[in-house]
């Protein structure tokens, strides 16, 4: 989801609850919410964890929730690709999780850059 994206949601009714916590990283970046968020809460006790894919690296996490941040390239014949740097950090994204994996963002991308025919192209 970008930026755009996470501030129209959170602007929307749905997405209200939300609108302080979009609106102080933002502000403020996400470093100074994760230092007020672990005077709080330690990491390892907090019930949610906003990470970027870089810091992510090495650490799991029972449930896992992809966003679409991820660069896909739609090529002149209309294939869906990704660089090899963009397709590294996919990979550690989608290998955080222990248990439960949510990559539903990514989903119609994903299936355009490997090839996969949707349900409705079948």
């Amino acid at each position: 989801m970008s930026t755009s994206h996470l501030i129209s949601y959170a602007s929307s009714f749905a997405g209200r609850d939300l609108l302080p916590v979009v609106q102080i990283i933002d502000r403020e970046g996400i470093d100074y919410l994760r230092t007020l968020l672990s005077r709080i809460s330690p990491e390892d006790k907090a019930h949610y964890v906003v990470s970027t894919v870089h810091r992510a690296k090495g650490l799991e996490w029972d449930r896992v929730r992809v966003t679409g941040d991820f660069r896909f390239n739609t090529e002149d014949d209309g294939r869906t690709t990704m660089t090899e740097d963009e397709k590294r950090l996919l990979y550690v994204a989608l290998t955080r999780a222990r248990r439960l994996l949510d990559a539903s963002e990514l989903r119609n991308d994903l299936l355009k850059v490997f090839g996969c025919a949707g349900p409705h192209e079948r």
